[in-house]
């Protein structure tokens, strides 16, 4: 109540304003957080997503009878013949990179994607092809092969109860993948993957400046940690969560990093301690009836940015920001709120859209 706030003496007031300063600049450090993890749990459910559609589609072609006549008869002109035409749209329309049969134990028996290579044998680095067909299950995730790393899934074909084969899907996972995320969230993205000689190699990178990452990253999340920590990336603030890749069998292969460009938080942060020091200052210097007017003038306003953070923090993105107009601190802060609450809605409405498409 701002009648009791006024009443109080010159100090009470002063320490109302350092409080009503902290609790603001802690929702703020707090949004900062949740926006960064907030993207960095759509980077890892885009995978997730594109490994479900792989599956759903392996499943679709395993559960067709002329598929299954046609693998156990080793009729591979037939498959060739329906399956192509399908696997050209699907990979201009639906991002499917690879179109595949196999034979247990895990031979090559087409690529849809390849035609005139078949016959190989992948056990020696295609696990999930082996535990598919020895399994007779459905498995999907991140796995190298011939072609580099992919987003896969295999579904078991069989015949009369007696297991014939496997089919597998691969989307495409390369720059694309990572630019589309990119361009979509307003962050960027960093992917490193192991190469085969005890390092690791930047598989993607997003970022228009190629600055290094802390080279304490890679070592900590390879070793299972998730790290977050603000630095400078250029010449932008950055927020950086970096944690480790697992293919399908859960052997880390790999370390992302998503970097968030966190400008508008550290402008707010500012703006809240700058004005909290003026308050201060001021409240001491020009007593209790100054203290009214800023009370009027400032309280009132952090106080209805603390509540709409906490409306955001909450889930809800229904709130209206108010005071953006101002041309001061207030609106700054008033600002980098709403610059939150529209990246929010654009998460919640790329979740939507993730989710109708699991329909």
């Amino acid at each position: 109540d701002h009648r009791d706030l006024h009443s109080f003496p010159t100090r009470r007031s002063s320490d109302l304003y350092v409080a009503l300063n902290a609790s603001l600049i802690e929702v703020i450090d707090r949004a900062r957080t949740d926006q960064i993890k907030g993207h960095d749990h759509l980077l890892t459910d885009r995978i997730k997503e594109e490994t479900r559609i792989a599956a759903a589609m392996a499943a679709l072609v395993a559960a067709q009878p002329s598929v299954q006549k046609a693998l156990a008869e080793g009729d591979r002109a037939t498959l060739s013949t329906e399956f192509l035409p399908v696997f050209q749209r699907l990979n201009k329309t639906a991002g499917a990179s690879q179109f595949q049969f196999h034979l247990p134990p895990a031979a090559s028996f087409l690529r849809l994607h390849m035609p005139a290579k078949f016959g190989d044998d992948l056990s020696g680095y295609r696990a999930m092809v082996v535990d598919a067909n020895a399994k007779r299950q459905t498995f999907g995730g991140l796995e190298a092969g011939a072609a580099g790393l992919g987003i896969r899934a295999i579904a078991p074909v069989e015949r009369n109860g007696a297991h014939i084969g496997t089919v597998e899907f691969g989307m495409k996972f390369d720059d694309s993948f990572f630019a589309s995320f990119a361009r979509d969230l307003g962050v960027d993205a960093v992917f490193q993957v192991a190469d085969g000689k005890g390092g690791f190699a930047t598989f993607a990178d997003t970022r228009t400046d190629k600055t290094p990452l802390p080279a304490d990253i890679l070592p900590l999340v390879i070793g299972g940690k998730t790290d977050l920590r603000e630095m400078q990336m250029g010449d932008k603030p950055s927020a950086l969560l970096s944690h480790p890749v697992a293919d399908f069998s859960g052997k880390t292969i790999g370390a992302v990093t998503v970097v968030m460009d966190t400008s508008a938080f550290a402008a707010a942060r500012s703006a809240a301690t700058r004005k909290s020091l003026l308050i201060a200052g001021t409240v001491f210097a020009l007593a209790t009836l100054v203290s009214m007017k800023v009370a009027a003038s400032i309280v009132k306003p952090i106080r209805s940015m603390v509540d709409a953070l906490q409306t955001l923090a909450q889930g809800r993105t229904d709130v209206d920001v108010p005071y953006q107009d101002r041309k001061n601190e207030i609106g700054n802060i008033a600002q980098a709120i709403e610059v939150w609450r529209q990246n929010a809605i654009k998460r919640k409405h790329l979740k939507e859209e993730a989710d109708r498409e699991r329909l």
